[in-house]
């Protein structure tokens, strides 16, 4: 064989599982194998039995089951490293066969061997390469490592003499300690017996403010339990869009309306009333959410003791302590230039004719050298006259991530308040539950028909109607609601989900509508088989009990 491979030992780490371990580096025999143990404190010692070695398969068996040992912990380490004998077993005989074969085999032995002591060498402490042997003084270095040790030792006993008597000192003060306990219990025993003379309402004041403090701490515990530390009216980015992860708080991405949120949220519907620099009307409301596609601002009191939640889709910029508040459309920065052109003779229209950004005014005529006329044309250059987004902004919208909006409600996961209104409103809102999944089949039927929409509906949830189908996702049951303008002359059908629906705009008012009932997750796809429309209702209204 050849021995090209260089290694003469492997390490391995237990795992409370592994029994068998590769053997995969040459090996002339079973028994040229070591195997060695190291203890989690670094104590290595050599095995000679409870192991097997397979030459076949290459692998070595420890602890064997029969030795009713457990596999090596994860602590333990298991090295396996080759011993070959430091024999010549080959006889050449004079004028005898010469097999190539058995001179291979001991060149392979004589690798081996080679390998091995390199193993040990690169274990070894060694001099520089640049030393000379007359500068090694290894006699002294020796020397210098047994006093080292001998230190070691001298040092080892020092410290145990020094802990000993830290130990006595600790008794001794310990002992102190306890005396002095010992008459601070006595001086308290005393002032009681005092205070018991001077008035016992003394006590019952003191114990009384002991027990406020103690349940004022249980109360404080228990909130701190369940709270998401964060102030009310606080918002705040989150990479979840689940509710579950954002507990006490509410979406700040859909615009939502909630018909009693004064009795839902009551601390929180207060603190927004509070704010009135936060709010607006519904009319102003309906305005950004037209321009900008979204509003910073609540809604309060729309119907009394409602709230409607500010809805934030786009990039939001802080704000300052001057401006406070404020929204602005999308931007870049303004882009002009100016140029002039010449023409001569007749030409004098050639350059009337600007459009887009560009704008002609001419200069009037002059006579020129040799009796011609020339017309002077300047051109200038405004990227505002194409398009009104150049101009707007003085800053190019930058790199962004885009997260969650969520405003705190309350600080408490489950406050007591929002339990009792959730377990009234569903005794006492003569409904059916929209979750019908535990009653018979004949029973959905007879009470789906008794849902009915609530007050609360998400605005916005097509960014357009026409021609391009569009779908949206139904986040709970409810229905879809939509009501558009065809335009004068113009008339269409809404295609929903293959379905014709709606009508065709009447003459006077161009006016068509549907509105569809949906399930939770349900996607639906609209467009017209026509024109656009103007939209006048576009949202999606959440059916009563429906988990919002």
């Amino acid at each position: 064989m050849t021995v090209s491979m260089q290694v003469t030992k492997r390490i391995y780490h237990g795992n409370g599982v592994m029994r068998q371990w590769d053997v995969d580096f040459p090996l002339i025999a079973a028994d040229n194998l070591g195997v060695y143990l190291t203890s989690p404190q670094g104590a290595e010692e050599e095995v000679f039995t409870d192991f097997t070695v397979d030459p076949m398969t290459h692998t070595l068996t420890y602890p064997t089951p029969e030795s009713g040992k457990s596999p090596l912990g994860a602590d333990w380490k298991l090295t396996v490293l080759r011993r070959t004998p430091l024999t010549q077993e080959i006889d050449l005989l004079r004028q005898g066969e010469l097999d190539a074969e058995v001179l291979e085999e001991g060149y392979d032995k004589l690798t081996m061997l080679v390998q091995e002591l390199g193993e040990k060498v690169d274990r070894s402490i060694k001099y520089p390469v640049s030393s000379k042997e007359e500068d090694l003084e290894t006699e002294n270095f020796l020397k210098n490592i047994l006093a080292a040790k001998e230190d070691a030792v001298v040092a080892s006993s020092q410290a145990a003499e020094a802990a000993r008597q830290a130990q006595a000192g600790a008794s001794a003060a310990q002992q102190t300690a306890a005396d002095a306990l010992q008459s601070i219990s006595s001086a308290v025993t005393a002032g009681c017996e005092t205070l018991a003379q001077n008035g016992a309402e003394i006590i019952a004041d003191a114990q009384a403010c002991v027990n406020e403090a103690e349940a004022q701490a249980e109360t404080a515990r228990r909130y701190a339990e369940g709270s998401i530390g964060k102030c009310m009216g606080e918002v705040y980015w989150s990479q979840s869009k689940a509710l579950a992860d954002n507990p006490g708080s509410l979406p700040l991405w859909t615009g939502a309306y909630y018909a009693t949120a004064s009795s839902l949220y009551p601390d929180f519907y207060a603190w927004v009333k509070e704010h009135t620099e936060l709010c607006t009307t519904k009319a102003d409301y309906d305005a950004r959410l037209e321009q900008y596609g979204e509003c910073p601002f609540y809604v309060a009191d729309e119907v009394a003791g409602s709230l409607r939640l500010p809805k934030l889709t786009r990039y939001v910029k802080n704000a300052n302590e001057t401006d406070g508040i404020t929204q602005a459309q999308e931007g870049l920065p303004n882009i002009t230039a100016k140029m002039m052109g010449t023409t001569y003779g007749g030409l004098a229209d050639a350059y009337v004719n600007a459009s887009g950004a560009c704008r002609t005014e001419g200069s009037g005529g002059a006579a020129a050298k040799g009796g011609e006329e020339i017309f002077l044309w300047k051109h200038d250059f405004d990227a505002s006259r194409s398009s009104a987004v150049y101009g707007r902004s003085d800053a190019v919208t930058p790199a962004h991530t885009t997260l969650y909006p969520w405003v705190c409600v309350y600080h408490t996961a489950v406050p007591q308040s929002v339990a009792d209104a959730a377990q009234l409103l569903g005794a006492f809102t003569a409904k059916a539950d929209t979750d019908l999944a535990n009653i018979s089949g004949s029973a959905k039927t007879a009470v789906s028909a008794l849902s009915k929409a609530s007050e609360t509906y998400i605005e916005g949830i097509f960014p357009a109607i026409d021609t391009t189908p569009r779908t949206f996702t139904a986040p709970a049951n409810g229905y879809i609601c939509v009501q558009g303008y065809t335009g004068s002359g113009n008339s269409t059908f809404y295609n929903v989900d293959g379905v014709l629906c709606g009508g065709y705009g009447c003459s006077v008012t161009n006016i068509v509508s549907f509105c569809v009932p949906v399930k939770q997750g349900q996607v639906t796809t609209v467009h017209t088989d026509t024109v656009a429309l103007t939209l006048s209702v576009n949202r999606f209204v959440y059916d009563q009990g429906a988990n919002i």
